[in-house]
């Protein structure tokens, strides 16, 4: 999943139709799609005589019919872009194709085209929102992409617990709006601990990459905030999948764990106890790259 997914592949994947049945939907849709030559005289942008007077100069050239009229002048850039787009417009959806096909039925097809649609609503979002965090500045188009599909976005009010100190830490979280407070239990059994804030397009919860233990501190919405939540494994999985963005990501990760581990505020001394060692590290790594 390297991009966002064609409408087909997402058919395929569930099951509904087979690659065979895209394929002879695609087939459909080109043959059904006026050419440009037809576009352009019905856009007003070209004659009958004009386009003989463009192929005789595109002979021999590896230019393409719309680049062609664009050098010799025919038509301008932006009316080729227009030729373009009609194009598009004129031609069948891949779903009419397969109804036209009988390789899917009508009300099959608008349920399935709902969810594709929520799905890439969700991918937008989430990549716009991932473009802006500090952890994920320096990955890959392509690693941006397939990381786009992997976190589950959830919403907090003021007060919510998001992270409970204790719990297992088997993920964590990316802020996308909002800020939380961090805070440990007192040990007298008084008001917690108050220890620092999290802001927007900060990251908390990112030891669980190294090791499985207990969250060390609450974390608590303070006002309205959105969150992605990512899975230990999936990450993981994402990390050895991608070698070249894991390692700005590692490196992200491991000086914001090292700031800690040296941080001279008293306050922090609680996430010491249980800071990530090097052995932890080196078998990550080890996974990753061996």
């Amino acid at each position: 999943m390297a991009k966002k997914k064609f409408f087909g592949e997402y058919l395929i994947e569930k099951g509904i139709v087979t690659e065979e049945d895209v394929l002879e939907a695609l087939k459909i849709q080109e043959k059904k799609t006026p050419n440009i030559e037809t576009v352009s005289i019905k856009l007003g942008y070209l004659t009958v005589k004009d386009i003989f007077k463009v192929f005789t100069e595109k002979a021999g050239s590896e230019e393409n019919f719309l680049d062609v009229a664009v050098t010799t002048k025919f038509i301008t850039p932006e009316q080729a872009i227009d030729i373009t787009d009609q194009r598009r417009k004129m031609r069948p959806q891949l779903g009419e194709a397969l109804l036209m096909l009988e390789k899917i039925d009508k009300t099959t097809l608008e349920k399935e085209l709902k969810k594709y649609e929520e799905i890439t609503e969700k991918f937008n979002q989430v990549q716009d929102a991932l473009k802006n965090l500090h952890i994920f500045k320096h990955i890959g188009t392509e690693s941006l992409d397939s990381l786009s599909y992997l976190p589950q976005k959830m919403r907090f009010t003021d007060g919510e617990r998001v992270v409970k100190q204790g719990d297992a830490a088997d993920s964590f979280y990316a802020v996308i709006k909002g800020d939380l407070k961090v805070t440990a239990n007192n040990p007298d059994g008084e008001n917690e601990i108050f220890i620092t804030t999290i802001a927007e397009n900060d990251v908390f919860g990112e030891a669980a990459i190294f090791l499985d233990e207990p969250r060390t501190a609450n974390i608590t919405a303070i006002n309205d905030v959105e969150l992605l939540r990512f899975e230990r494994k999936e990450f993981l999985d994402f990390l050895k999948k991608f070698p070249k963005s894991s390692l700005p990501i590692l490196v992200f990760i491991l000086r914001r764990l090292l700031f800690k581990l040296n941080s001279t505020n008293k306050e922090l001394t609680f996430e010491r106890r249980k800071f990530v060692g090097q052995e932890e590290v080196n078998s990550l790594l080890e996974d990753l790259f061996d």
